[in-house]
């Protein structure tokens, strides 16, 4: 039997269990989820149709999950410097493509916002959000931008410097964006997925300004003395 569904509401009438289940669909590689009910048929036999009614339905489905979107799923393309808000604190644009590995997309998953932490010291640079959140169908890539703020502070200093180094440089960094934010709130609007984001660790590469991007795009020597 093949079932679909077409924007259907879904009524959430148990809300741990609801929690739970987006939080293996989220975090781990798998779920598995078991449908209910009845449904009706029309059956086309010899001497014409039949109609059948209360027809049991009880299977269990299995799905792949977003698996915090490991194994490189979401990248971040490029990290721009906007604005100076304050000696220090700079409001950045990320640009990030990710890859849906699931057959549950998302058409608006609120606003999502995560911490950027260096992935050595576990050190927050400060915090991103998407708004809204969204997923494209399985195979599709989601091209999202992400707005923020990188905060220079007494407790990152050496680590948000050399952050910025490396960026100027051309030098990727390893990152890890944060569902539990520094201030010990989750980092979404709907309080259903506050267990799924809570968990989510994502881990990939900062990139550094390069080609048309780069800091320096060109140094010419226009004279050299015989002493130099």
């Amino acid at each position: 039997i093949l079932v679909s569904f077409t924007r259907q509401e879904l009524i959430v009438l148990n809300k741990e269990y609801f929690e739970e289940f987006a939080a293996n669909l989220v975090l781990s590689s798998r779920v598995s989820v078991v449908i209910e009910g009845l449904t009706a048929a029309l059956a086309t036999v010899s001497i014409g149709d039949l109609p059948l009614s209360n027809i049991p339905i009880n299977s269990t489905i299995d799905l792949v999950g977003y698996d915090q979107f490991d194994g490189g799923r979401l990248a971040i393309d490029t990290i721009d410097i906007t604005k100076s808000v304050s000696t220090q604190s700079l409001a950045v644009r990320v640009s990030t493509r990710i890859s849906n590995p699931s057959v549950v997309n998302i058409l608006n998953g609120g606003r999502l916002t995560l911490d950027l932490c260096d992935v050595l010291n576990c050190t927050t640079f400060g915090i991103v959000s998407i708004d809204p959140f969204l997923l494209r169908p399985q195979g599709n890539i989601t091209v999202l931008d992400a707005e923020g703020l990188f905060n220079i502070t007494d407790e990152n200093k050496v680590v948000a410097r050399q952050f910025m180094t490396n960026m100027v440089s051309g030098i990727d960094t390893e990152v890890e964006l944060r569902g539990s934010l520094p201030d010990n709130t989750t980092g979404t609007s709907i309080p259903l997925l506050s267990l799924a984001v809570a968990g989510l660790r994502i881990r990939t590469r900062a990139p550094g300004l390069i080609g048309p991007r780069a800091l320096i795009q060109e140094i010419v020597v226009k004279k050299l003395t015989a002493a130099q």
